[in-house]
């Protein structure tokens, strides 16, 4: 059990020293526990995540098969579940 402490510590100082190096590239001037506030807020929230997925499905849709028809992206809706699915196409 020590053994597996030990090597969990070296790996969490590892991912430390990374996430340190990546913060620093975002932003020289602020700490570390800043820059990931900062990233982490800039995640949707909850209840738009599905909305956010949909209309990004539309524009690449619309790119890829509308303006070039060059690929075909399955209409979002058949990968729903629950009352907000609508029919299938």
């Amino acid at each position: 059990m020590e053994r597996l402490r030990r090597v969990a510590e070296v790996d969490l100082q590892r991912n430390l020293a990374f996430m340190d190096a990546a913060a620093k590239e975002i932003d020289p001037k602020r700490s570390t526990a800043e820059v990931v506030a900062e990233v982490y807020g800039d995640e949707p929230l909850k209840d738009g995540v599905l909305a956010l997925a949909t209309e990004q499905s539309n524009k690449a849709r619309q790119f890829t098969f509308i303006k070039y028809q060059c690929a075909t992206i399955p209409d979002i809706r058949r990968f729903m579940l629950g009352d907000d699915a609508g029919p299938a196409p």
